[in-house]
């Protein structure tokens, strides 16, 4: 018992249930005067429609060529596959719905092996940290982490660690090429750790913001790293 409730119970002559009533109450008060600052972004991630839809994202400033990302919708899944500029497949992504979000079941990266050739690698997963967007964050509340691993195709003696912690900004409007849409926001803090033998560790780490359009999708995202920043945007269909 609180200092306080031994203070009335020694300074008030009434029952003493009624006291407990009276804190119990409180309890009560006290509980209901938190609000919940959940939202519901659902609608925000990229749309369920059972299509194949291509999305072309350019860098502002035209400082680095553009990518696409072509995104199929199947049930509760999809799958995404980045492309360069010249269409060479950079990596496929399958998410899925669970309970609260959308979580990475499957990720295949394309990349060049010490002869050139490309590699199929499929990094591991995670499952503990595998949440990419999450359907009721709460605003300036919890973080929604992501992360995997996997060894070199030009280099097996290196291991390559990202991990991508996304914090939930809320909501807001954006300017986007013109015209206003209502974005659920993200900071997104990554860390690449390489990890040679015999050569030591590096940790790079960059910090960015993820604008995701209700309706739409992702139609903005930026990282900075070292005092760059690079910037993309969704270019219009």
């Amino acid at each position: 018992m609180s200092i306080i409730s031994i203070h009335l119970l020694h300074t008030l002559k009434k029952p003493l249930f009624f006291y407990f009533t009276v804190l119990f109450s409180l309890f009560f008060v006290a509980t209901a005067c938190e609000k919940d600052t959940s939202v519901d972004i659902t609608t925000y991630f990229y749309p369920k429609n059972n299509q194949t839809s291509s999305y072309i994202y350019r860098a502002l400033g035209d400082s680095l060529p553009p990518y696409t990302l072509e995104v199929q919708s199947k049930g509760n899944t999809w799958q995404f596959k980045r492309l360069d500029f010249a269409q060479k497949t950079e990596y496929i992504l399958t998410d899925s719905i669970v309970e609260g979000g959308i979580i990475c079941t499957r990720y295949l990266l394309f990349s060049p092996d010490a002869v050139g050739n490309i590699a199929t690698i499929q990094p591991v997963i995670n499952r503990g940290a595998n949440t990419v967007f999450p359907f009721a964050p709460k605003i300036n509340g919890g973080v929604f982490p992501f992360d995997m691993q996997w060894k070199s195709a030009e280099n097996p003696a290196e291991t390559i660690r990202l991990t991508r912690n996304r914090h939930f900004n809320g909501l807001t409007d954006y300017n986007w090429l013109g015209k206003t849409v209502h974005c659920a926001e993200f900071t997104v803090k990554t860390q690449y750790r390489s990890d040679l033998q015999n050569e030591g560790t590096i940790a790079p780490e960059s910090l960015g913001i993820e604008r995701y359009a209700e309706g739409i999708g992702l139609v903005y995202a930026s990282t900075t790293l070292g005092g760059n920043t690079i910037e993309y945007i969704l270019e219009p269909k």
